[in-house]
């Protein structure tokens, strides 16, 4: 594996909290390491927050934006605690090696 290849990612993991003590805003990836001409999966999660009234997306400097924004939604019951999600994913390649930071998005 070549080292010049290879780009360390960053995730920048805000926190949601104005709604209720359960609500969080959580950013996710699913590689840390991928090559230059690789991709990566980015969701930005709200969960149990009730309403969104908006969802600011990131400018997303250092990445081409390949697909996105897709939209999930769900619910599950565990305990009869009811537990709800929006996610929105978007699928980014790199545009240079080196240390780059997935921006963190605001939602309201």
């Amino acid at each position: 594996m070549n080292s010049r290849s290879i780009i360390l990612l960053l995730v920048v993991l805000p926190f949601y909290t104005g709604l209720s003590a359960q609500a969080s805003f959580t950013t996710v990836t699913d590689e840390l390491i991928i090559r230059l001409n690789g991709i990566v999966q980015v969701q930005y999660i709200v969960e149990n927050a009730g309403k969104i009234n908006s969802f600011e997306q990131p400018v997303f400097r250092d990445f081409r934006v390949m697909q996105g924004p897709m939209e999930t939604t769900g619910m599950s019951m565990v305990n009869n605690q009811l537990s709800e999600y929006k996610a929105l994913t978007y699928v980014l390649q790199p545009l240079h090696k080196g240390r780059l930071i997935v921006p963190g998005a605001t939602a309201i």
